[in-house]
């Protein structure tokens, strides 16, 4: 995989919101984005039971 950014940002109406774009060769891509997926899913689990609610995320492929 060629490279993975991550940011963590509050949206404007004060959710956080989790956006991931992965770049790289095809079935690294295809690897990374599942356990990008995975992760994340655990990561809103544990906010919730923390009482953080709505959550959201964006995990997408990089152009090239």
């Amino acid at each position: 995989m060629n490279g993975k950014t991550e940011e963590i940002h509050t949206t404007e109406d004060g959710r956080l919101h989790i956006h991931v774009t992965i770049s790289g060769a095809e079935e690294d891509v295809n690897e990374a984005f599942r356990l990008t997926a995975k992760g994340i899913r655990e990561v809103r689990c544990r906010l919730g039971e923390r009482g953080i609610e709505g959550v959201s995320y964006k995990i997408e492929k990089a152009d090239g």
